[in-house]
């Protein structure tokens, strides 16, 4: 629930900076081009595409009971790690092409630590407002050994995918990034 008082990134319309009707107006526009291209791409793929889109549609519609409910972390994952990486390799080949999953998966737990560290830094906002996050759950130690965990084990994925031959060596390039985990960790303490 974002307030004037809350930290983080730059909110337009809590700032005032734009209108909430232009804003709407807008996400209409955007979702009426989604669901058109949405339906193009199922009547040119299948069926499994229908399904993975109502997994987004739910969650997506849900989301915010997802998020009083403390369980926003898992939807996050689920959706923007596995569900979107799953339905676009099923766009493109036409086939449920599982090992696909392992792949994804650090992408969606980088994607929730991101969550994460931004429900940690804002659990008393959160808490006033009643939304119950995982962080909350958590506690404040709790929550840096998640951020830690989510982290680490993203690169640890990374080098087994790799191992198997489901990534080629070359990914190793995002090691480059490893430093910044590192000094994000360091940052949560």
């Amino acid at each position: 629930m974002d307030k004037l008082e809350k930290t983080g990134p730059v909110r337009l319309i809590v700032l005032g900076i734009f209108e909430p009707k232009p804003v709407l107006l807008y996400g209409y526009l955007v979702l009426s081009a989604g669901i058109l291209l949405g339906i193009y791409l199922l009547v040119n793929t299948g069926f499994p595409l229908l399904i993975i889109g109502t997994i987004g549609i739910i969650s997506s519609t849900l989301y915010y009971k997802f998020k009083y409910a403390g369980m926003s972390d898992l939807v996050i994952f689920i959706c923007y790690g596995l569900s979107i990486t799953l339905g676009v390799v099923y766009v493109m080949t036409t086939e449920l092409y599982w090992p696909i999953l392992l792949i994804s998966t650090p992408v969606g737990m980088l994607i929730v630590a991101i969550l994460h560290a931004n429900n940690t830094r804002d659990m008393l906002q959160d808490k006033e407002a009643g939304i119950k996050t995982q962080a909350m759950k958590l506690g404040l130690e709790g929550s840096q050994i998640v951020y830690q965990t989510l982290l680490l084990v993203a690169y640890l994925i990374v080098a087994i995918a790799v191992m198997m031959r489901f990534l080629h060596p070359v990914v190793f390039v995002v090691l480059v990034t490893f430093p910044l985990a590192i000094k994000n960790i360091k940052l949560m303490k």
